[in-house]
């Protein structure tokens, strides 16, 4: 039976409808009370030469009670030695177990090579899944790097959201297969990080197990379509419930991000060049996904044109 957009969710046998005042009124929310609780990142070792200073400008940029990472077991070491001290780094295996195999038992031989993707997206849930009720929890992109001081938490206790302009069907499709909601909104929530409230996450798990009548992580894996490249987003998956239930605590930004960094300044290692600030100086983060190289001609035009402006900004500096 399809449950509505407030969604009715059973506890010790009665039926209590979500209210967006009543849970907030719960947290006990504090004007001055602006700091993250836990950051969480899921990170390979494909990404690592990013993550060396994505996590130094995460603990500059993002102030957060805890930090945690989350890699392949075997990577463990490789991280534990280029991370930040007030990184807890935990293997994949601590959190998720074999669901690696479960997926892959899911999925056509054709898009094994997508488990990965797959994978960390629920690494990403299961992780805030752990969380409590009170906690703050920002998922962040281990491939996106912070450029400024960044404040997710607004001075009523709303949460601040960055937003993309994505708008992929079969995620929505998923959506309405699992959670019988809709987009309401004109903007994506693909936005490389997300901010939520344990209460929130945990009304949003109980919702799932509610309208799939199995326990949340089977509820989400069983109805994604896994013939699809990318058929199941966390961000959106959130976005939608939250934006169904507690819209008037979200708060949609206007700041502008950078998905292709690559492009943008010819590659991570011109991060740091007087030029590469002055090119992403209007932007709070930029990511440097694998997918974003620069092409032989993409990167001889770079070095052609940008090359000797390069030059003349390093030297001023």
């Amino acid at each position: 039976m399809a449950l509505s957009a407030q969604a009715c969710l059973t506890k010790s046998g009665e039926t209590q409808r979500l209210n967006a005042s009543n849970l907030l009124g719960s947290l006990h929310l504090k004007i001055s009370m602006k700091k993250i609780d836990i950051v969480i990142s899921v990170c390979s070792i494909q990404h690592i030469e990013v993550w060396k200073i994505t996590s130094k400008e995460i603990i500059r940029n993002i102030p957060a009670s805890r930090y945690r990472l989350f890699v392949p077991d075997d990577d463990l070491d490789a991280f534990k030695e280029i991370s930040p001290d007030e990184y807890e780094i935990l293997g994949d295996s601590s959190i998720i177990g074999d669901l690696k195999n479960r997926l892959l038992s899911k999925m056509p031989a054709s898009q094994h090579f997508r488990v990965g993707w797959y994978l960390q997206q629920f690494i990403k849930l299961t992780a805030i899944h752990e969380a409590t009720d009170g906690d703050v929890i920002l998922i962040w992109d281990a491939d996106t790097v912070p450029l400024k001081q960044l404040e997710f938490i607004a001075p009523d206790g709303a949460l601040s959201f960055y937003t993309g302009k994505e708008n992929h069907a079969p995620y929505f499709d998923n959506i309405a297969a699992t959670l019988n909601l809709e987009k309401i909104v004109d903007y994506s929530f693909i936005a490389q990080c997300f901010p939520i409230r344990g209460e929130w996450a945990h009304a949003f798990f109980s919702y799932v197990e509610e309208h799939c009548q199995t326990d949340w992580l089977d509820g989400l894996i069983n109805k994604i379509d896994f013939t699809q490249s990318a058929g199941f987003s966390e961000y959106e998956t959130l976005g939608t419930f939250l934006t169904h239930n507690y819209k008037d605590y979200l708060n949609p930004l206007p700041n502008q991000w950078l998905r292709k960094g690559a492009s943008a300044v010819g590659g991570l290692e011109n991060l740091e060049t007087a030029l590469s600030k002055f090119v992403l100086r209007r932007y709070d983060f930029v990511s440097f996904e694998n997918w974003d190289t620069l092409s032989f001609w993409k990167l001889l035009k770079h070095r052609l044109m940008i090359g000797p402006i390069h030059t003349r900004f390093s030297k001023r500096g």
